[in-house]
């Protein structure tokens, strides 16, 4: 442990060893040159270390809706992410929509079947082809007449017997045709039945019914208690975000690429040369995510072999491919994307002896520790006001009253202007603001245990 008092005129260089440090020790990239079969390769890669308790992988939406886009390093800092690759395929020339399942937090914002990365709460990897389902029950029971199945959630479907649920994340709101009925539920409750779309509600979804399967829609009526599950696959229970694409390239350390098990035809996958990404882990749990600039899929098949790796799968590729690591990108995508697997490295807080809980400190570019508002000075018995219209946060102490601003690179702190090294932010509806600000300018005492990645904060009472 090693403590670091913020009064000498060393500050600046020996904080921003503090905050980069945790992460650097379990995020790293790498570049090599791998000889296969056909010739050397080169490739980016970074790695990640999964045995790391403060590490999240975390897929994400650009904007946080289906059917938007946005570049890839916006996605990853919106989330705070030290690292970030591009996901899974998606419709680039048309509406923007992904093609495989995008499953955040332990909830389908998208649904396909296909090779998928799986992750559990404690960074448990699977990888494997997954045939999903949908299942749901009406007013308590799942036994016919009551059960009911969708073929897939926000990815409308030009088949007239399909069945889609549609969420708060559709990007615009309203549920697509061809939609011959649609059930709106509402706080789990049937609140409307009508011909066509519908509106979203924003707390519940539609069940959009093509014209060929309208008589699935008739067990259904206003009032009636509606809920469904979503079954990734056997062994996949516990999985809290998982992300698809394809072909799968290794499992076991063995090469078992099949084009027509993934249910690829293109050439531009089974054949042709391109940039390409992949996802994958080596024997030793380290994730690995990667990118080359030119190989056909079974050319990554034998890179990914070659690397060490004992389980990987192709990510959507050409302009698609991008790794975003620390601020920067070391291979720049050749579009805006719809979606992104990000690595987010979490860090513990104490202040005064009492844990932070509730709230997720997190490392942001270029290794700027965040910390709550909220966690950090409730915890001195501080009184913390937010003003919704201004987006302004006021903390009143016994020595100091500090204001900021969200998005603000400046603050105040008993009238006086003070700079922030980030700006304060909104993540997850908390307001977090640079740990360097508590420090510098609230006269806090900061401790920095490096092997276990928490940040000790003594500071004086509110």
């Amino acid at each position: 442990m090693r403590t670091l008092r913020i009064l000498a005129a060393s500050f600046l260089l020996l904080f921003s060893v503090m905050t980069g440090a945790g992460w650097a020790q379990s995020i790293w990239e790498e570049s090599s040159e791998v000889e296969i079969s056909t010739g050397v390769k080169a490739v980016r890669t970074v790695r990640t270390d999964l045995s790391d308790p403060g590490i999240e992988i975390l897929p994400v939406l650009a904007g946080g809706q289906v059917g938007l886009i946005s570049p890839l390093s916006d996605m990853a800092t919106e989330v705070g992410a030290s690292a970030a690759i591009n996901g899974t395929f998606f419709n680039a020339y048309t509406d923007n929509q992904p093609q495989g399942t995008v499953f955040i937090d332990g909830s389908a914002r998208h649904l396909a079947d296909g090779p998928t990365v799986g992750f559990t709460e404690k960074n448990g990897f699977l990888m494997d082809r997954l045939k999903v389902e949908i299942k749901g029950g009406i007013n308590g029971s799942r036994l016919w007449p009551n059960s009911w199945y969708a073929w897939s959630v926000n990815s409308p479907k030009s088949d007239g017997e399909a069945i889609v649920i549609y969420t708060p994340e559709f990007a615009g709101g309203i549920s697509k045709p061809p939609n011959s009925r649609s059930v709106v539920v509402s706080g789990g409750l049937v609140t409307q039945i009508v011909q066509g779309s519908a509106r979203i509600p924003s707390d519940g979804y539609v069940i959009g019914f093509g014209p060929g399967s309208t008589g699935d829609a008739s067990r259904f009526k206003v009032g009636d208690r509606v809920e469904y599950s979503v079954v990734l696959g056997y062994g996949w229970e516990g999985v809290k975000n998982a992300i698809s694409a394809g072909p799968l390239l290794l499992k076991g350390g063995q090469v078992v690429l099949n084009f027509g098990a993934d249910g690829m035809s293109d050439p531009k996958i089974t054949t042709q040369k391109g940039a390409r990404s992949f996802i994958g882990r080596t024997w030793n749990n380290v994730l690995v995510m990667g990118t080359t600039p030119s190989a056909t899929v079974r050319e990554l098949a034998e890179i990914t072999k070659a690397l060490g790796l004992a389980d990987a799968m192709n990510l959507d590729g050409g302009a698609s491919s991008g790794l975003y690591f620390d601020g920067r990108y070391l291979t720049p995508p050749g579009r805006n994307l719809s979606n992104c697997l990000a690595i987010i490295k979490r860090v513990g807080v104490v202040v005064n002896g009492l844990r932070i809980t509730g709230f997720s400190p997190y490392v942001a570019p270029p290794g700027i520790t965040m910390v709550p508002v909220r966690g950090v000075f409730e915890k001195v018995g501080a009184d913390v006001s937010w003003e919704d219209y201004s987006q302004t946060v006021t903390v009143r102490m016994k020595t100091a009253v500090v204001i900021l601003k969200v998005g603000s690179s400046s603050g105040l702190v008993n009238g006086r202007e003070v700079q922030l090294t980030r700006p304060a932010e909104i993540k997850d509806g908390r307001t977090y603001i640079p740990l360097r600000f508590v420090a510098e300018n609230l006269g806090g005492q900061v401790t920095w245990d490096q092997n276990s990645d928490v940040v000790y904060i003594k500071m004086g009472g509110g």
